[in-house]
């Protein structure tokens, strides 16, 4: 495997130079919009419509239990059925759905709960299914964690510009509105997305697809649990050190932990990181855990706000690293179902250490602040014994369509067309063996 940090000076600029990436990335990022907006926009109905919190906080549980449980299995077809079709069905699906909670809006909680329940199971796997095919187009684990991490970086984004596009809307409108344009972004970002080259192979049928639970993969999803509850820690931390009295003190720190996660993640996709991803993750992760401890000895919102801002500077490498490391270890074609997987765990992680952090905040903050910094050390304890990624199955010849063909600076890494004797920058059949032969092979 090649080293991380060994030549991918530049990753970023290398990615955005080759043909089909930078509109992969846009298309996505369209594609992405309800993350981050739609429970916030259900939320607001039940206040702003149905003039209760507790409605939308209902429908706000339905749609993501729903999203949790019906998630795997739509990512799972996908890898059965092909990724494009089930792209295209799920996405009319949920943008039907959303379309329908706008109009149950007025008509009381039960069908306000019911269509955004319905609304989850028919999300579609449109994460899981970007990082599986970003972990098949790209041998080069260096090279995948910079663009794991720009998607990382993308939804951040969208996580900090969509809440205030639901706001506007209901300055405009009414809350309705935004699920309507979530709707249309999502149907056309999909469609874009599809479109691609890198999405229209079909899958292979499911027999022969190896193993998908392995000691290495709950390891890693553990590390992913892990880290996401303690996100979501700091987030009740910042609310219960803000107070009643100054709700814009939590706010601000949300948004901090936002910006300098996309700060920190543009920063490695510009200068990778050196060593491999599992030393990587140790490291960065123990920062995390270090940084948070110096909670404990904030006492003014100054204190608070920047040793937030110091802990989340490695927030979107380290979701960029895991991914990679997920993507290494399992089989391709049940990458899909993998992410899945890690997409469910994410919603389980959230409400956990929410609900869990929570208990412990009214009673001690100090307590809570020790969960959160215990869940990141443990995870970075947990990565010691990840080491090198175990063969996920025989290995596999990737298939690079050509919008998706990387420039190579070194000339040791040239790409020869199967069949010949050797050659650079074709292939037969769009088909390609690299000539250092098993380095990079997820």
């Amino acid at each position: 495997m090649s080293r991380a940090g060994g030549s991918t000076s530049g990753g970023l600029s290398r990615l955005l130079r080759a043909d089909g990436w930078a509109e992969l990335f846009v298309a996505y990022a369209f594609s992405r919009m309800s993350a981050g907006t739609v429970g916030f926009a259900l939320l607001l109905i039940g206040q702003n419509v149905q003039h209760s919190v507790a409605h939308g906080a209902l429908a706000v549980t339905g749609y993501a239990l729903a999203a949790a449980l019906a998630g795997p299995v739509i990512a799972r077809a996908a890898d059965s059925r092909g990724v494009r079709g089930v792209l295209q069905l799920s996405t009319l699906l949920y943008a039907a759905a959303l379309l329908a909670i706008s109009i149950a809006a007025p008509h009381g909680a039960f069908w306000l709960v019911l269509t955004a329940t319905v609304a989850g199971l028919v999300m579609p796997p449109i994460g899981p299914s970007f990082r599986a095919t970003v972990t098949d187009a790209l041998p080069d684990p260096a090279l995948r964690t910079t663009a794991l991490t720009v998607e990382s970086v993308l939804v951040e984004l969208i996580q900090v510009v969509g809440p205030f596009l639901v706001t506007a809307c209901v300055a405009i409108v009414a809350p309705q509105l935004a699920l309507v344009l979530i709707a249309v972004s999502v149907l056309g970002g999909t469609l874009v997305l599809t479109a691609h080259p890198a999405l229209r192979a079909k899958a292979p049928a499911r027999a022969g697809k190896g193993r998908l639970v392995t000691p290495h993969v709950l390891r890693i999803i553990t590390i992913w649990l892990l880290f996401t509850g303690a996100l979501s820690a700091i987030e009740v931390l910042a609310v219960a050190f803000a107070g009643p009295s100054r709700v814009w003190l939590s706010g601000l720190s949300v948004a901090v932990l936002a910006g300098g996660s996309i700060i920190g993640g543009i920063a490695v996709t510009m200068r990778p990181l050196p060593g491999e991803p599992a030393r990587q993750l140790q490291v960065l992760m123990a920062f995390m855990g270090l940084a948070v401890t110096g909670l404990f000895l904030a006492r003014t919102p100054v204190v608070f706000v920047s040793m937030v801002g110091v802990a989340a500077l490695v927030v979107a490498p380290t979701m960029g690293i895991i991914m990679t490391l997920l993507g290494q270890a399992v089989p391709a074609a049940r990458r899909n179902e993998a992410f899945g997987w890690m997409a469910s765990a994410n919603y389980v992680g959230s409400a956990a250490w929410t609900a869990g952090a929570g208990l412990i905040v009214i009673h001690s903050s100090d307590a809570a602040i020790a969960l959160t910094c215990v869940s990141l050390l443990g995870g970075a304890a947990l990565a010691l014994g990840l080491g090198t990624a175990p063969d996920s199955g025989r290995p596999e010849q990737i298939v690079l369509p050509a919008p998706l063909v990387l420039p190579e600076p070194r000339p040791e890494r040239v790409l020869v067309p199967v069949g010949s004797a050797r050659a650079t920058g074709a292939a037969a059949g769009g088909r390609f063996v690299s000539s250092i032969g098993r380095e990079g092979t997820p």
